[in-house]
């Protein structure tokens, strides 16, 4: 009977030994097995309400940020910060106004200025910053280029003409016989003279025979030619005035 005993109790320590032995290696199996998720999943193409949250979502994608400095005073971003010296990562109100800063920020430089845009936050960077968040984080990198100015052009609220008098000849009751010349004084600057220039329509007024109807060409360099204009008045005390009446782009397209 106690050979029997005795077998038992090693069968029952055999077994309690090989359930130990299991449950051990089961947990170093678990352990030497990393989780697929390696952490916080980043939800590509989300909003975000702080700049705080964009910058962890950042993070996790895989941005660098040592140096956390959040920005104040800004003109189009509802909040922003930078990470160093070369990423900025801003958040905002509207898309129209992240586009509105986008095209600030690539005014600056004449070279293509990259940008990563999403639905309502920007990052600024270098282009392989913005290669490494973009899968991850979503939106668009925008590469294209500030587009060129539009030329405005001068209107008639931009020149400012007058009549310099450069002979004058008066015959008693008769009246007088004045020669001018029109002077042309642009207020703004000359932005408005692409290729080939404008015309200028000018008339002289005072005379007793009504007003004097002459063009004056503009060049690109502002120049213009013109002629000199007899008027005839009634009276001494007549003035020759010039006024714009019409300004004209015969070369543009």
């Amino acid at each position: 009977m106690r050979r029997l005993l005795s077998s038992a109790g090693i069968v029952l320590t055999m077994t309690a030994l090989a359930a130990c032995t299991s449950s051990v290696d089961g947990a170093e199996d678990a352990e030497a097995t990393p989780s697929e998720s390696t952490g916080p999943a980043v939800e590509k193409n989300a909003e975000y309400s702080t700049v705080e949250d964009f910058r962890d979502a950042a993070v996790l994608a895989g941005l660098d940020c040592p140096a956390w400095e959040e920005r104040t005073g800004m003109t189009h971003a509802l909040a922003a910060g930078d990470c160093d010296d070369e990423t900025v990562l801003s958040i905002f109100d509207s898309a129209a106004q992240r586009d509105d800063q986008a095209a600030a920020l690539k005014a600056l430089s004449s070279e293509p200025h990259p940008l990563l845009l999403g639905p309502n936050w920007m990052v600024n960077s270098a282009p392989e910053t913005l290669d490494l968040l973009q899968p991850i984080l979503g939106g668009e990198v925008d590469s294209e280029p500030a587009p060129e100015p539009e030329t405005p052009e001068v209107t008639k609220k931009d020149l400012k003409a007058s009549a310099r008098v450069k002979e004058k000849e008066c015959f008693g009751s008769a009246g007088c016989l004045i020669t001018v010349e029109p002077v042309l004084d642009v207020k703004s600057n000359y932005l408005g003279v692409d290729e080939g220039g404008f015309e200028v329509t000018i008339e002289y007024r005072g005379g007793e025979d009504g007003p004097i109807v002459r063009t004056i060409e503009v060049d690109e360099g502002g120049e213009y030619s013109y002629r000199e204009e007899t008027v005839s008045t009634a009276s001494s005390d007549d003035k020759v005035k010039v006024k714009v009446t019409d300004i004209h782009y015969p070369y543009s397209g």
